[in-house]
């Protein structure tokens, strides 16, 4: 059909597009660096897994209204590649004679006791620690900044190197100086200063202190996962090897009742492990809105709710917001994008732990980012 000149119509027509992970596939076999991007790469996708036509811009002429953005999870029917697996299962267990005599001894089920009380007595104790990490790392590394710390330093070793000069300048000179406290300290903290001081020790040291500060971080993260421990399990798998050691001879033997026990625990261990991706996936990524080259806005990925997908209220689940259109992220303005114009939107994942994570995502898995808004367009 012709297009009419002159003539524009605005209609509801949202652009998505989306990162696949087809069926025995994994994230990492598609991508390699830590930023995922949107509507920049769309040549043999299909229609379920974008709408645009052109990589980055418009169709023909068109200008876009963008209204609202949304990142939409599919739920995962594989998730981290063996997770599926537990750290053990019934083969685990074929050393374990058939016969009642499971093998046992009672001071072995005791020293397992004592670990698993250990280490819940660390993981109580992790959780007594309110102190903000973040906060506390931000501030170490405002000081150890290399440019404004290093300054800070190579200032001070300048004014140690010169103490005697400046010293008798400032009390020598027929310059009359204004008279004031800040002026008074200074001359006496010239004064003060040593021939050597620890900013010459320092200064060097900043690129280590930093790296000490990397590390610092890397155990508020273990901290915080040993805060999320659930022992239940565990302490209930001792208990039934307690109750097992203490029984009289002829009752179940050890083997039957692990193998009973793994297969029932497994099904819940790889649920729980999907649901756990999902959350790692959503907090731990950045979502960034580009047009022109210009950051239009930029969040953490939760701050865009999807308004579908999975859901649950379980306590253990982390979906993108209730799934409801009108659980969305509208924007305070509408953002234009003009015609001709360059856009993408970019899902960023700072974290090199929870990337190597994701890149061991089995499919078949979606990630859709939506711009919802309204189409200007010629009239056909």
């Amino acid at each position: 059909m012709a297009i009419v000149k002159g003539v524009n119509e605005i209609v509801h027509l949202p652009l998505y597009d989306s990162l696949f992970v087809r069926p025995g596939k994994q994230l990492g076999d598609l991508v390699s660096a830590n930023v995922l991007k949107f509507f920049v790469n769309i040549q043999g996708k299909t229609k379920l897994e974008t709408n645009m036509q052109s990589s980055s811009l418009l169709p023909h002429w068109n200008t876009f209204e963008a209204r609202a953005l949304r990142v939409v999870f599919s739920d995962l029917p594989e998730t981290i590649a063996g997770s599926n697996d537990l750290p053990f299962d019934w083969r685990d267990f074929e050393f374990l004679p058939a016969a009642s005599d499971h093998g046992l001894k009672p001071e072995q089920v005791v020293a397992a006791r004592e670990s698993l009380a250990a280490y819940r007595q660390a993981v109580e104790e992790a959780k007594s620690i309110s102190k903000d990490f973040d906060e506390c790392l931000g501030l170490l590394r405002r000081f150890c900044h290399q440019d404004h710390m290093g300054g800070m330093l190579k200032l001070q070793g300048e004014l140690r190197s010169i103490r005697k000069e400046l010293a008798t300048i400032l009390t020598r000179t027929r310059i009359k100086l204004p008279k004031s406290d800040a002026l008074s300290r200074f001359s006496e903290s010239l004064d003060g200063l040593e021939a050597k001081g620890e900013e010459g020790y320092l200064e060097p040291k900043l690129d280590q202190a930093i790296e000490c500060l990397n590390e610092l971080s890397m155990l508020a993260d273990l901290r915080g996962r040993i805060k999320e421990q659930n022992l239940a399990g565990l302490d209930a798998c001792v208990a039934a090897a307690e109750r097992l050691v203490n029984a009289p001879p002829g009752g179940a033997n050890l083997r039957q009742r692990l193998e009973v026990f793994v297969r029932k625990l497994a099904p819940h261990q790889a649920h729980r492990r999907d649901l756990q991706v999902l959350g790692k996936l959503l907090y731990n990524s950045v979502t960034t809105l580009f047009v022109g080259e210009k950051i239009m806005i930029q969040m953490p990925t939760w701050f865009f709710p999807a308004g579908a997908g999975p859901y649950a209220e379980n306590g253990e689940s982390i979906t993108n917001g209730f799934p409801a259109p009108q659980a969305t992220f509208n924007f305070a303005e509408p953002v234009i994008i003009d015609t001709q114009q360059h856009f993408r939107v970019e899902l960023e994942i700072p974290e090199a732990e929870a990337f190597q994570d994701f890149k061991s995502i089995n499919g078949p898995f979606f990630i859709w980012v939506v711009l919802d808004g309204y189409m200007k367009r010629d009239v056909q």
